[in-house]
């Protein structure tokens, strides 16, 4: 087994740095045949990881960062048949906590790596003006899209607490948006407040958006929530933590294999911007091999 190891080194306000240092002194002294990446940006390790993907063959590919770091490598790690083994060190952890390694550390996950046994998981794969990217947990948009760009500029602010910062923030500016979503040969013209297309459960650092989401069923699961009074829509926010939103009547959920939404907002995808609507969502054709606990 040969590793390439991309390291993110400003993740988690530079646990990424620490734990990929523990994962490069473990394999070291494990004598195991390892290739390090850890650029100056995201782009610069994305330029190293393919000209070592060129030049020579790996099998596992070991992200040390957080979620955007992943969402980053998915089209990389899934054409090149690679499996990933995530090292959680961001501020949300997202996928980390989906396939259960975000408790654990890295002796005790390579140390436990010849009893795993690798999963396969769907992506999805998200088509709009000027982007086509694949990702593994949430695409959002309106409310909760604006929350996260707004999150994403907190620097000292971590972990869910960002979240839960910029939605207070957010809630004072915010209104209703008129939406069009398509799925299965039908239309539903809405206003909401937020639509989401999720392959996982969770996004924000832990927060059980999609709770009955199954990232292996060739299905993706959308949410609405109807326009509420922004008192209400705090209200409801806390019960996301745990899932408990599910049953509100102002939140509606649909499942199909792909989706279409139309509206004047933008889109994230795992955290990261992707750009304007409209956007297409499907079940990317590519799977992603990945070590679960």
């Amino acid at each position: 087994m040969s590793y390439l190891v991309v390291i993110n080194p400003s993740a988690g306000g530079g646990k990424g740095a620490r734990e990929g240092e523990r994962v490069v002194d473990y394999l070291q002294k494990k004598n195991l045949p390892f290739y390090k990446v850890s650029g100056a940006s995201i782009s610069d390790s994305l330029k190293q990881v393919d000209q070592a993907i060129s030049s020579q063959k790996f099998s596992t590919l070991v992200a040390v960062g957080g979620d955007g770091l992943i969402h980053a490598l998915l089209e990389r790690i899934s054409h090149n048949n690679l499996t990933l083994l995530a090292i959680p060190a961001g501020t949300g952890n997202d996928f980390a906590k989906s396939v259960g390694m975000h408790k654990k550390s890295v002796e005790n996950i390579f140390a436990s790596l010849t009893r795993m046994q690798p999963k396969v998981i769907d992506l999805g794969l998200a088509k709009g003006p000027g982007y086509e990217k694949y990702f593994v947990q949430i695409l959002s948009s309106g409310f909760d899209a604006h929350v996260n760009d707004r999150a994403n500029h907190f620097k000292r602010v971590k972990g869910r607490f960002k979240y839960v910062i910029a939605v207070l923030a957010e809630l004072s500016l915010f209104k209703s948006l008129e939406y069009s979503m398509k799925w299965d040969g039908k239309i539903l013209t809405q206003r909401a407040m937020m639509v989401i297309v999720a392959n996982g459960s969770n996004y924000g650092g832990g927060m059980k958006i999609c709770p009955h989401a199954d990232q292996s069923d060739q299905m993706l699961d959308l949410m609405y929530v109807k326009k509420v009074s922004r008192a209400r829509l705090l209200a409801v926010f806390p019960r996301v933590f745990i899932g408990a939103h599910v049953n509100h009547p102002k939140i509606k959920f649909e499942r199909a294999s792909s989706f279409e939404l139309q509206g004047q907002t933008i889109a994230f995808a795992d955290g990261e911007y992707l750009g304007k609507l409209p956007v297409h969502v499907s079940i990317a054709p590519y799977k992603l091999l990945v070590y679960t606990v």
